[in-house]
């Protein structure tokens, strides 16, 4: 390639208004300098908020790539699965790039797994926040230039503010030595034309030190804690890295900053959704003593709790989990008397219907479908939570009226998306008068679906401020390659482009 080189930055858990207000204060100059030449693009995920990052890789939406979040209901079964990197079905942006002869290097792009390909290098989960391959490198020879990042072999999170304390350290002096390390890796590739780098740390960051830095958090604790700058401290270290390895292309490089999703307080009442479906008569519970299954929490140590046992019962086939359960008398719920159920959630709360034909006890016929969801949602929209007054549901999807493609029949039915104004503790309504159940949130913030992508460059216009949707950075990378778009992108390139 005889153009300019392209850095992309794939800011993982980045939360576009508070980098900006920091900006604007001065803690972050290099971001304001790009925000004053550059354009934006703000885009929502709120269907799939976990899926963000396939879908700008790919152009595609999760019913062709087939991925939701670490954990998804494994078809044909009522059980749940871990799954990783292997499960997406749609080709990465980067793969033809280099197939065409320009030199690439991917670093960190969250759900990535080693596609050898000449032209290409690959660090992948060095200090990815969800590790859905392994750490290695491609080709294997690079990993001789990778030390040890703190967030590579990195377990769960002790939430005892000391550890916290060292955790802010941990993520800082990481941050650094990703930009050092990268920027090692672009020396010895000096002919590179595209770099993604991948930046997690502050996705950590945001779920465990929001409350620190939110005055209006209900566990503020002043600008005084040792904790307070935690995260602002951390963003600046960012930006420091983010100016160094942009100079690196030069003062011609096209630059682009790629948020998947941001973060506010964590606050959701998915902790009350089975009480409520009980009560709808949507639900039957034949043994309620047994706990309900929840996604596996990678962030928050669980002390005293035999981890390994869980790790090995969440790896079994599917099948002989859901035998397990019936011949231990463990399963929870009377599925020949059941509608709709829970699946795993990822900011949003998700329900999937009995649906004959295709859940294995399937009671809800194909023709009272649409009816059943559209009296699902308006009962979820009537729900108010009694501390505050206010509708705790503040928008409902249906997936199924939204995406199309070869893996739709995988998708959730209906989700939930909540309101982040305070904690919801018990929900009330005509239909099911009031249910209760406080929950202690062990991380103090929790994703929006608010992302973005800030463009500048000598082939993006500048000024713009827009909505949009992260499926067109695979797009636009091929137009900046001069490469002919996949036929299973859903969007053009960005409209930015010169």
């Amino acid at each position: 390639m005889n153009g300019p080189k392209t850095v992309v930055f794939g800011l993982d858990g980045f939360d576009f208004e508070y980098a900006e207000s920091l900006a604007r204060a001065g803690v972050m100059p290099w971001l304001q300098s790009m925000s004053e030449r550059g354009s934006l693009i703000k885009t929502s995920c709120v269907e799939f908020p976990g899926s963000e990052w396939v879908n700008a890789a790919s152009g595609t939406d999760p019913a062709f790539h087939g991925y939701l979040h670490t954990e998804q209901l494994h078809s044909g079964t009522y059980e749940t699965e871990q799954i990783d990197a292997t499960v997406v079905q749609s080709e990465p942006f980067y793969v033809p790039i280099a197939k065409a002869g320009n030199q690439v290097v991917v670093v960190d792009l969250c759900v990535d797994r080693p596609r050898p390909t000449e032209n290409l290098v690959q660090v992948i989960d060095w200090a990815t926040e969800f590790k859905l391959y392994r750490h290695c490198t491609s080709p294997p020879t690079v990993g001789a230039q990778i030390p040890l990042h703190p967030l590579t072999n990195y377990g769960s999170t002790d939430t005892d503010e000391t550890n916290l304390i060292a955790l802010k350290q941990k993520l800082i002096a990481g941050t650094r030595l990703k930009g050092e390390v990268i920027r090692g890796l672009l020396g010895t590739n000096p002919q590179w034309s595209l770099l993604f780098a991948g930046f997690c740390e502050i996705h950590k960051a945001g779920h465990f030190f929001w409350k620190y830095q939110d005055e209006s958090h209900a566990d503020f604790r002043g600008d005084r804690h040792p904790l307070a700058n935690a995260l602002q401290a951390l963003y600046s270290e960012l930006d420091n890295q983010m100016q160094a390895l942009a100079s690196m292309g030069g003062e011609e490089a096209n630059i682009l900053l790629v948020a998947d999703r941001g973060m506010r307080a964590e606050y959701r009442g998915a902790h009350l959704l089975e009480d409520v479906l009980v009560r709808l008569g949507l639900l039957e519970l034949s043994n309620p003593n047994v706990a309900a299954p929840t996604m596996a929490d990678a962030h928050v140590a669980q002390p005293g709790k035999p981890n390994w046992t869980s790790r090995v019962a969440k790896r079994l086939p599917a099948s002989i989990k859901s035998r397990l359960r019936r011949l231990s008398g463990r399963q929870r719920i009377n599925w020949d008397r059941t509608k709709a159920f829970k699946i795993p959630d990822v900011g949003n709360t998700y329900l999937r219907l009995n649906l004959m034909g295709r859940e294995p006890q399937g009671i809800v016929h194909t023709r009272d479908y649409d009816a059943l969801l559209d009296h699902i949602a308006a009962e979820f929209q009537s729900l108010t939570n009694p501390a505050t007054g206010n509708r705790p549901v503040r928008e409902v999807v249906f997936p199924h009226r939204t995406f199309r493609g070869p893996r739709a029949a995988q998708l959730p039915d209906i989700g939930f998306v909540w309101r982040d104004t305070g904690p919801i503790e018990a929900l009330e309504s005509a239909s099911i008068g009031r249910v209760d159940g406080a929950v202690v949130p062990q991380r103090s913030g929790n994703h929006t679906e608010a992302g973005g992508m800030l463009v500048t460059g000598p082939s993006f216009r500048a000024g713009c401020r827009r909505p949009g949707d992260l499926r067109e950075l695979a797009p636009t990378l091929y137009r900046l390659f001069d490469i002919a778009p996949s036929s299973a992108h859903q969007l053009p390139a960005m409209s930015e482009l010169h």
